[in-house]
């Protein structure tokens, strides 16, 4: 499964979601790949430095991309909001902050976590309107926990990692060639993500970059609750700023294993081959007022592309990130209501 598509088109204790089979991807913070679905340019980095280079809070504005992969379009934008994660005393704080015209009660609200409790705020009031517990680590999930606690959406102290997973007894594996290091992880050590989640989580790996000591991909397996398999297989998007890999983006496939036959005809009317779409013939806004003026019914539809790959994924999610502020986020606003 290559990234090319990435190029024409353009997430407990902080397990990203990334991408297992490839490197990750870097782009320089003045030219982001063709067709970038943000706003074209590249994303906009602040940057606090600190002693040991690493990066201690991350706060930037988010948006997220979905694409089916059957059907022919770019991608539409499906979410929007700021989010914010923080080292603080060992302790991974994040924090999400959606505008009103997103939410149901057309009030602004913030997620806020510790990782041992949720609690959604009134940014506004300054009020607590729920708090939730989460479940409480084992003494292996809480080693895990702990070893993900070092440093954020950049360089990480691999070496301290490895030491944390070979304690634990993970089955690792490192090409040489590649100088990918992956990691499978059960899933019942993913207990909290999986109680926030809805999904069972059934197994895990993770991948890291070697060299650059980067976070370079995952691929995760869950069951639905309603008995749904699925596949997630993610990877990161990275950009270098003052010397150091910075998380720009990140692109999520979803595949679904028993979507492996091509669409029936019957079942989708506008399917078309792969090698067939750019035969379609193109119709002008002139050509489609005369049609409607001459009582044709139209209509716009996304042309559904069949695929008989039973590993094409349905559904790709590019998650951006813009406007980023490393190590300059206050403790007060990460511990809002905790």
């Amino acid at each position: 499964m290559k990234l090319s598509i990435l190029a024409k088109m353009g997430g407990g204790s902080g397990f990203l979601f990334l991408m297992a089979c490839q490197s990750p991807v870097s782009i320089s913070t003045g030219s982001p790949p063709d067709g970038w679905p943000a706003n074209g340019t590249a994303p906009i980095i602040y940057h606090a430095k600190t002693g040991d280079g690493t990066i201690q809070s991350y706060q930037a504005d988010v948006e997220v991309y979905s694409q089916n992969n059957h059907k022919v379009g770019l991608p539409k934008l499906v979410q929007k909001y700021k989010m914010a994660a923080k080292i603080i005393d060992g302790r991974l704080y994040t924090r999400l902050d959606v505008g009103a015209d997103l939410t149901p009660e057309h009030k602004s609200r913030a997620y806020v976590s510790d990782g041992k409790q949720l609690v959604v705020v009134d940014p506004v009031a300054q009020r607590v309107l729920a708090r939730a517990y989460l479940p409480t680590p084992n003494g292996k999930q809480q080693d895990l926990s702990s070893t993900q606690t070092k440093s954020v959406f950049g360089k990480i102290p691999l070496a301290q990692w490895k030491a944390s997973f070979q304690k634990q007894n993970f089955d690792m594996n490192e090409d040489k060639a590649t100088g990918l290091l992956g990691v499978t992880i059960p899933g019942d050590l993913l207990l909290s993500q999986q109680s926030l989640s809805g999904y069972k989580i059934v197994k895990a790996k993770l991948l890291f970059d070697s060299a650059q000591e980067t976070q370079a991909g995952m691929e995760m397996q869950v069951t639905t609750a309603d008995g749904q398999n699925l596949t997630f297989v993610s990877q990161p998007v990275y950009a270098e700023k003052d010397g150091m890999p910075v998380k720009v983006a990140d692109v999520t496939r979803v595949i679904d294993p028993s979507q492996k036959d091509a669409p029936a005809e019957a079942d989708y009317p506008y399917a078309l081959p792969p090698s067939k779409v750019d035969e379609v013939p193109i119709v002008t806004q002139e050509q489609l007022r005369q049609m409607a003026a001459d009582g044709d019914q139209v209509s716009e539809i996304d042309p559904v592309v069949s695929s008989n790959d039973p590993q094409s994924p349905d559904t790709t999610m590019i998650t951006t990130y813009d406007q980023i502020h490393l190590n300059e986020t206050p403790d007060s606003y990460m511990k809002l209501g905790l």
